[in-house]
């Protein structure tokens, strides 16, 4: 099923959810972007998502840690398209009572969990694969064990690491992480 410009509705989700993911479970509606589906299980989203946001222009994006010693995980940071609105963005307990800390939120957060590569057809996996060699220096596949990825060789903890924007032609910009270096 492809998310290109369609519009999810709460209503559809029980047919979302007749067919499980490699975690067991169905998908959900994002309770902000309704066109983007979460996994029902560990929140990611679905290859054809992160695929989206890859080529959208204004998107951050970042490695998560290697500690189960392979790029398990990507952060994706889409421009929220409601960027203007106050929304709830955290809060505090103060003597048992909850307040809301009240704010804009200009970016979207949303990870994608590499292990939903698994359910990638041979098309997405190429796509995902490309936009993830230029933007993260890590390419994926698939043979007859399953999924694998290249990476450049580290000793860090925190394994192969790039990050940075997606550009107003839908490019990988790593112009922040090297201002950093």
């Amino acid at each position: 099923m492809s998310s290109t410009n369609r519009k999810v509705t709460r209503d559809k989700v029980a047919d979302l959810n007749s067919d499980l993911n490699s975690c067991g479970y169905g998908w959900r509606v994002d309770k902000i972007d309704s066109n983007t589906l979460r996994c029902m299980y560990c929140g990611s989203l679905r290859v054809e998502d992160a695929i989206r946001y890859l080529k959208q222009p204004g998107t951050r994006f970042s490695g998560a840690d290697w500690k189960y010693g392979w790029p398990h995980k990507f952060y994706l940071e889409p421009v929220n398209p409601e960027a203007d609105k106050e929304v709830e963005v955290g809060g505090s307990y103060e003597n048992g009572v909850y307040t809301p800390t009240m704010g804009k939120r200009p970016h979207l957060y949303f990870k994608f969990y590499n292990s939903h590569l698994k359910e990638a057809t041979d098309e997405q996996l190429k796509e995902f694969s490309e936009l993830s060699t230029r933007s993260f220096g890590i390419a994926w596949g698939r043979d007859e064990k399953g999924i694998f990825y290249r990476a450049p060789r580290t000793n860090s903890f925190y394994g192969w690491q790039l990050w940075g924007d997606i550009d107003a032609e839908g490019q990988p910009d790593h112009a922040r992480m090297r201002a950093k270096i």
